[in-house]
């Protein structure tokens, strides 16, 4: 695998971290802000501002193998190809004439 393709796979799995870690972080304390019935627009924001520079910072430090980001992104495609193998075949449709007659089923091309 190319350098330039590791650092995209690690760069794409470190926002991945990022994003799971501030939510967890924001749905887990206004869980248990929501249990102590203080909660309030303002306490929110103060929320979702501290769990998302502390989620920057996690993110930051996490040490990620480029090797298994490079296993997991293969088994994605490989995901994606089989799902695109499975043919889908539509029902056949009757062509009507003008006369009112029906001619035999044509395919469509797919």
């Amino acid at each position: 695998m190319k350098s330039k393709q590791a650092k995209q796979l690690i760069k794409a799995a470190r926002k991945t971290a990022k994003e799971n870690i501030q939510a967890s972080l924001i749905a887990n304390l206004t869980e248990t802000i929501g249990k102590a019935g203080h909660g309030s627009k303002k306490l929110d924001k103060k929320i979702i501002k501290g769990a998302k520079l502390l989620a920057k910072k996690l993110a930051k430090d996490l040490v990620i193998d480029g090797g298994a980001v490079a296993v997991e992104q293969d088994k994605a495609e490989a995901a994606k190809t089989e799902q695109k193998a499975a043919v889908v075949v539509k029902p056949k449709k009757a062509v009507a004439k003008k006369d009112g007659t029906e001619l035999p089923s044509v395919e469509s091309p797919s």
